[in-house]
């Protein structure tokens, strides 16, 4: 199952959107098309959801929080990291060592 693209076409104004305990097994490039007036995504208890594809949240411009509550696995590698002050909040995360090799 995936984002139910279509009714949420012509929510072009939308700000919110609020997907937790979904059934949706993968999100993709197509899930969120037009909705560049989010600011807040919720993905929370979503068991199902096996993978988020690359390019996913690519048209959510304005992007302030989303929120993924018991995800067990997270895989950043590959991203173009800028090591300034703006990854400062990496430090914090409390993640295993052997997952943060090479970004801090």
């Amino acid at each position: 199952m995936s984002v139910p693209t279509i009714p949420l076409r012509s929510a072009i104004s939308l700000k919110v959107l609020k997907l937790s305990a979904n059934p949706i097994r993968v999100l993709d490039e197509h899930s969120f098309v037009k909705m560049n007036t989010l600011t807040e995504l919720y993905l929370d208890d979503m068991k199902e959801l096996i993978e988020i594809k690359e390019k996913t949240f690519s048209y959510l411009y304005n992007l302030q929080k989303i929120s993924i509550s018991n995800l067990t696995s997270l895989d950043l590698r590959e991203n173009p990291w800028t090591c300034d002050c703006h990854l400062l909040w990496a430090k914090y995360c409390h993640l295993r060592p052997e997952l943060t090799h090479g970004i801090m």
